[in-house]
């Protein structure tokens, strides 16, 4: 597999590509082409995860954490402009990890939009605040959270489902 490089910052490890985009910059669009960056994740069977943290130092070290892992990594500083990679085109998210307090829109708008979507990917959330009894549609990772434990989750959700009965292992056994 080979790596992709974006923005000067090379991913390194397992076949995950870092797919860096944020801008710096008042009014600086939050991504790069992100047409390109959704089609760069479809090119390998790595899982594409979506992380959403306005803290740009805590983003990057979970997405470098991710690709480390073998993971694709998208990243946004905020619920809007993650809410627009997702309805991008061939957009294949199949994880959102996102803080919970942000500017333009918060973890709990973003999550109610991701999860008003026909088959929403699985969300998993990080705060430094606690969620004051408010539903979250995924587990709640405080601030400051263990990565081992954060990317064991990770692992468990983008794990395929076992089937459940001797029907469905036959319709999903290739004939």
């Amino acid at each position: 597999v080979s790596h992709v490089a974006l923005n000067g910052l090379p991913p390194k490890r397992r076949g995950g590509r870092l797919l860096r985009g944020v801008t710096r910059g008042v009014g600086a669009s939050p991504y790069h082409s992100l047409a390109a960056r959704v089609t760069l994740s479809t090119m390998s069977n790595h899982p594409l995860v979506l992380v959403v943290d306005d803290e740009a130092g805590l983003r990057s070290l979970v997405a470098r954490a991710l690709t480390d892992e073998g993971y694709n990594v998208l990243e946004a500083p905020d619920g809007l402009a993650a809410l627009e990679m997702i309805q991008a085109p061939g957009s294949d998210v199949r994880l959102v990890i996102s803080d919970i307090r942000m500017p333009r829109m918060d973890g709990y708008e973003l999550a109610d939009r991701i999860t008003s979507r026909p088959n929403p990917p699985p969300m998993l959330f990080i705060s430094g605040y606690g969620q004051a009894g408010v539903w979250l549609p995924g587990s709640v990772f405080p601030k400051p959270f263990s990565m081992t434990a954060l990317l064991a989750e990770v692992k468990r959700l983008l794990v395929p489902p076992l089937p459940t009965s001797n029907n469905e292992r036959r319709r999903k056994t290739p004939a």
